[in-house]
């Protein structure tokens, strides 16, 4: 699937996502409980996951 979509309108895609979860929620904690619902895993699949999460401390460099 990925190599249907470009790279630039997948990015394009992420920042569309970001910018409403966080005009929808307001504050890192809201928005973290937001994505954990949509968070799927199966640690008996080869620890699938649906997307990853990062969290923020991950970040700084």
């Amino acid at each position: 699937m990925n190599e249907l979509i470009s790279p630039k309108y997948q990015m394009k895609l992420v920042k569309s996502v970001h910018d409403a979860i966080w005009q929808e929620y307001k504050t890192y904690k809201e928005v973290s409980l937001y994505i954990d619902k949509w968070h799927e895993c199966d640690e008996w699949n080869n620890h699938w996951e649906n997307f990853y999460i990062i969290p923020k401390k991950k970040w700084r460099h």
